[in-house]
């Protein structure tokens, strides 16, 4: 009986040693599987920290730009308040409720007042209401609810430190996306003196119609004598072209025949005295040549036809043929246009250019003359405002190497009688160069002259390719 009990016993120490392991696999199983989730939480704790980590990162970069901004902002703002601060007129920022953000420093020096008299404070309540003007109330209102512009807004207001003023008011709306607050930018013009000047400009523009007008009446009624004047002039030419010059053909005639007749009676003395007789009788007819060409070229009425200049300049080439021979000089010159011009008139202006060249040469150095034509641009038409820039206009250049010239006296060259070498160095009545711009300006163009001592000089002539009626 013991021993069944023992085998009972032992049997039920077996099934509870089973049920024992059962429980023990049972939590080895629970063990392993928690296992398994903490090892999968680990990496999901893992995957968090790197993501973090990283977005730590992204945040540092986020922060550094926005740092970097905040300071390009800030550059911005000094740099445009440094503007501000430096601009001469006057300048005031408003808020939407008109009250003062902040004035420039000219501000404050043309209205005599300081920030603390000025900033926080409403726009119409400064220097005793001074700004208090209903319509000037109205169009800021409209500037900064529309948006709009006021541009020039002229008031005439007696200040206090300055009396009565003249100012034109510019004001614009000002947005910042920082704070979305609304600003108004107002800029101040003191226009006083301007309009004073205006005023004083239309009171002369008044005053010189008049003076117009009274000389108008006067021209109208000299009319009369200027064309009696002008007959009178037109025999006079007529006298001087013969009369005056017969007794000047006597006294070369004469003074040659002593010459020639008497001339183993005359001493020295007496034969230079003749000679410089002829050459003064000479020079004189010369001289009254000149004058006469030059008049009928003044009161001569303009009368234009297509002229080709390359024919006038072979013409007037052929004309100094034997001197061109004596000095060995050498012309060129480029296709020169076909031009609306007087053919007589440009004939001279040539003639006494070729004669100025071949004149004044240097000795002994072979000359060298040269005519070149372009034609002017626009920007180049410009440039001469008494110029009609309706029409195409072309540039004529004749060079030469000559003696040239002070280029000071660049103006003085054109005028008539004016010389710049004596009589006793180069020929001449100082009218050519006179008659030249003469002709240039009937032709409604332009003459100038560019030189230096010693290297030649270039005279530049600018004229039009048609003329308008």
């Amino acid at each position: 009986m013991e021993l069944a009990q023992a085998r009972e016993d032992m049997r039920s120490i077996t099934e509870d040693q089973e049920a024992v392991n059962e429980e023990l696999q049972s939590a080895n199983e629970e063990l392993l599987s928690g296992s398994e989730e903490l090892q999968s939480l680990n990496e999901e704790l893992q995957s968090t920290k790197e993501e973090i980590q990283s977005t730590n990162e992204e945040l540092t970069i986020l922060n550094q730009e926005l740092f970097d901004r905040n300071e390009q902002l800030n550059i911005a703002r000094l740099y445009a308040e440094s503007i501000i601060a430096t601009i001469r007129e006057p300048l005031i920022v408003l808020d939407k409720n008109m009250h003062v953000k902040t004035a420039n420093r000219s501000y404050y020096q043309k209205f005599r007042t300081t920030e603390d008299e000025t900033e926080g404070k409403s726009f119409y309540e400064l220097e005793e209401g001074q700004w208090n003007i209903p319509y000037l109330r109205s169009m800021l209102e409209t500037v900064l609810l529309e948006g709009k512009e006021m541009k020039d807004f002229e008031i005439r207001q007696v200040f206090k430190y300055s009396g009565e003023r003249v100012m034109l008011l510019n004001a614009t709306q000002v947005f910042r996306k920082i704070d979305t607050e609304q600003l108004i930018l107002v800029v101040i013009e003191d226009v006083t003196e301007i309009k004073k000047q205006e005023a004083e400009l239309k009171k002369f523009t008044l005053e010189l119609e008049e003076k117009v007008e009274e000389r108008t009446h006067d021209l109208k009624n000299s009319n009369e004598s200027l064309k009696h004047s002008n007959e009178n002039l037109q025999q006079y030419a007529s006298i001087a072209s013969h009369d005056l010059q017969e007794p000047l053909r006597k006294i070369r005639a004469f003074a040659s025949l002593l010459n020639q007749r008497y001339s183993d009676d005359i001493k020295d003395e007496a034969k230079q005295l003749l000679n410089k007789i002829g050459l003064s009788a000479e020079r004189m007819s010369t001289l009254i040549t000149d004058v006469l060409s030059y008049s009928k070229i003044v009161e001569s009425k303009p009368v234009f036809e297509q002229t080709d200049l390359n024919k006038v300049i072979e013409d007037v080439i052929a004309d100094f043929d034997l001197l061109i021979f004596e000095k060995n000089a050498t012309i060129t010159h480029d296709k020169l246009p076909v031009l609306d011009a007087m053919p007589l008139q440009i004939n001279q202006l040539f003639y006494n250019l070729l004669s100025n060249a071949l004149k004044f040469s240097v000795p002994a150095v072979t000359p060298v003359i040269s005519l070149t034509s372009t034609a002017l641009s626009e920007a180049g038409i410009e440039k001469y405002p008494d110029l009609n820039s309706k029409v195409p206009h072309v540039e004529i250049i004749f060079k030469d190497n000559g003696i040239g010239f002070d280029q000071k006296f660049s103006e003085q060259i054109f005028l008539i009688f004016q010389r710049l070498n004596s009589r006793e160095q180069f020929e001449g009545t100082g009218i050519g160069l006179a008659l030249c711009k003469k002709i240039v300006v009937l032709h409604h163009g332009e003459i100038y002259a560019e030189a230096k001592e010693g290297e030649g000089t270039i005279f530049h002539i600018i004229l039009p390719l048609k003329q308008l009626s």
